[in-house]
């Protein structure tokens, strides 16, 4: 029986060995394969025409860059090395540079993914390449997170002919000025010179168009300003229900045959504002509800107090606005067109889309309600200038 084991032993001996050997083989031709597909992956994403980062959260969190994006940081990507090596910082728009857990790759990795939101890479030389980056997360088939993926679009070009379009509408709309200047001033002394009134009526009609030219010129000019973001605000502590009560008065005086009534609460503090701003918003907004509403209701004007900052809103009754139109109200060159008399009103379709940035610029909010056939409404919100007592 000894003796048939040690045979039998001997002869399972090779065997395993050379299964043992075909093993090595099988994992080393794994190895091999696993290898050249790594490889193969990593020059996909090293030789990938747009600027990718690939941020693996698994073991050593390494993370891999395309040449392209190599090119935009002038070097290493930021998360590829220590924050006080970096030649190149991811910044927001204007130069702060992000913390790193604002990083589009980090946040990816814990599943908040953004799409084509605008990023600035600062590099060493001081110089800014603006970029619009997409980034989201990498998951295994059960959903666990394994890393992220970013890209990253140079729109160097594209930023820069929208800064010579600003700057070339803001050059027209300030050249503008000038020769209406002269014509305003040539109107004047014809009235002046002449009583006859053919040539009142004439020169009421030509200073009426350089007003109307010179809105349109403003109007170029605080777009321009909005979109090159070199928009400022002169803020002072403002009497926000003083303003309106002026605001109010000047439209009554103007359209006399368009009442406007203001209903104020007693208790709203001061807010920080720009006062020529906010007037030039509800000017606006009072110019509207005279153009489109009915000429025989009233509009109401209402200031209230809500909690930590104010609210405006001014309401007239006529045709209303169509759903479809309202989200598009406070674009660029957006005019009503739901009904045929609207289609004929003199404007730029820009005061709203300013009434928009200016608020903003403070702080606020605007937004506008509306029911086909009944009411109209466009409120906006300003920030109080202290915070509300007990809050």
């Amino acid at each position: 029986v000894a003796a048939a084991a040690s045979a039998g032993a001997a002869e399972a001996e090779p065997r395993a060995e050379a299964l043992l050997r075909d093993a090595q083989a099988a994992l080393h031709e794994a190895n091999a394969r696993l290898a050249a597909e790594q490889q193969w992956l990593r020059s996909i994403i090293e030789d990938f025409p747009v600027a990718i980062a690939v941020f693996d959260e698994r073991g050593g969190r390494s993370l891999l860059a395309s040449r392209r994006c190599e090119q935009l940081c002038d070097g290493p990507h930021p998360l590829a090395t220590p924050r006080s090596d970096r030649r190149a910082l991811l910044c927001a728009p204007g130069g702060r540079p992000l913390l790193h857990h604002e990083m589009p790759l980090v946040r990816a990795a814990r599943g908040q993914g953004m799409t084509c939101e605008e990023l600035w890479f600062r590099r060493g030389d001081g110089s800014h390449i603006p970029v619009v980056v997409s980034a989201g997360p990498v998951r295994d088939d059960q959903g666990t997170i394994l890393g992220a993926i970013a890209s990253y679009e140079d729109v160097t070009h594209f930023t820069e002919r929208e800064r010579l379009r600003e700057e070339w509408l803001s050059i027209v709309a300030h050249d503008l000025r000038q020769p209406l200047t002269a014509i305003t001033a040539c109107a004047g002394m014809l009235s002046r010179r002449s009583e006859a009134a053919d040539i009142q009526g004439w020169s009421r009609k030509i200073l009426a168009s350089v007003q109307r030219i010179e809105r349109m010129a403003e109007e170029l000019l605080d777009a321009s300003k909005l979109e090159a973001r070199r928009f400022s605000l002169d803020r002072l502590p403002m009497d926000l229900r003083a303003q309106l009560r002026a605001a109010v008065d000047l439209a009554n005086m103007e359209r006399p045959e368009r009442a406007v009534v203001l209903a104020a609460d007693e208790d709203v503090p001061l807010v920080d504002a720009d006062a020529a701003r906010v007037d030039q918003v509800v000017g606006n907004l009072l110019l509207n509800a005279a153009k489109y509403g009915d000429p025989r209701a009233p509009t109401r004007v209402t200031l209230s107090r809500r909690e930590a900052e104010v609210e405006v809103a001014i309401e007239n009754r006529g045709p209303g606005i169509h759903p479809d139109e309202l989200p598009k109200l406070f674009q660029r060159f957006q005019r009503l067109t739901s009904g045929p008399s609207r289609r004929n009103l003199p404007g730029t379709g820009l005061g709203l889309y300013i009434c928009k940035g200016i608020i903003e610029a403070h702080g606020g909010r605007i937004w506008a309600r509306s029911e086909p056939d009944e009411t109209t409404s466009f409120h906006f919100t300003l920030p109080l200038s202290e915070p509300p007592r007990g809050g």
